[in-house]
């Protein structure tokens, strides 16, 4: 997976200056190469795959003697919904709703520090912003199975849940007096099929801050998972929703 990551800003273009106010806020640093992480998947109970995250982030992160927290922020109703084209659903759909988080939870705590479930229920019919429904009206139609309006209702849901992660990781973070060094938001379907080379690892002349899938974009960014730096945390977990309905007509 790390070699179809691919590079899409850097720091001092993404950052907006309330988060360079916030990234020089004065908590304790890790000490030597541990560095902190957070893994947020966000999405629904009935998609959510959960193995190959420990697998190749959770579990071999650890191993290196990074600290690793996990955050699901999921819905948990029973009607399962999609943001493009609707593929198979996950084997997690129509099981018990308690016994799969629990099942879930127990995987991740094997391998990480801090583990936490958070029962968040998505907006069924968000408030519409009429410049954004017009520009997906403009994709090319054929990609997709449902209309534009839907597809707005669904990219609000997600960036709302996605907004819940930088919530989650502000809590973790006061709890601990210490920041992460690196996030990983990545959907509730998301499969990781390999370790994933931290951006702190990358050799680099120019350090990458965000890094996003090159497949699948969608005639976008692909939103399956972004491998961000703390500082670019409140761009990119809060400012997607934020852009919808700050920017007006």
């Amino acid at each position: 997976m790390s070699s179809s990551l691919v590079l899409l800003l850097t720091a001092s273009s993404f950052l907006s200056e309330a988060s360079r106010l916030e990234a020089a806020s004065q908590l304790q640093e890790v000490d030597g190469n541990q560095l902190r992480l957070l893994m947020c998947v966000t999405g629904q109970l009935g998609r959510l795959e959960y193995s190959s995250k420990n697998e190749n982030f959770v579990k071999d992160n650890a191993a290196k003697g990074h600290v690793v927290d996990v955050v699901m922020v999921i819905d948990d109703e029973d009607e399962t919904q999609f943001v493009n084209k609707k593929y198979d659903e996950s084997t997690a759909a129509g099981n018990d709703t308690k016994a799969m988080v629990q099942q879930a939870t127990r995987a991740f705590e094997r391998y990480a520090n801090t583990v936490r479930y958070v029962s968040h229920q998505q907006p069924a019919e968000p408030e519409p912003a009429q410049w954004y429904i017009n520009s997906l009206d403009k994709t090319d139609k054929s990609r997709f199975d449902i209309e534009a309006v839907e597809r707005f209702r669904t990219h609000v849901r997600q960036f709302e849940t996605m907004s819940q992660c930088y919530e989650q990781m502000m809590e973790l973070e006061y709890e601990a007096g210490k920041q992460y060094d690196e996030i990983l938001r990545v959907r509730d379907d998301g499969y990781i099929i390999e370790p994933i080379t931290l951006l702190h690892e990358m050799k680099r002349k120019k350090p990458a801050d965000f890094l996003v899938n090159e497949c699948d974009s969608w005639q976008g960014y692909n939103d399956k998972a972004a491998l961000i730096r703390r500082p670019v945390a409140d761009t990119y977990l809060r400012g997607l929703l934020r852009a919808i309905y700050l920017r007006g007509e």
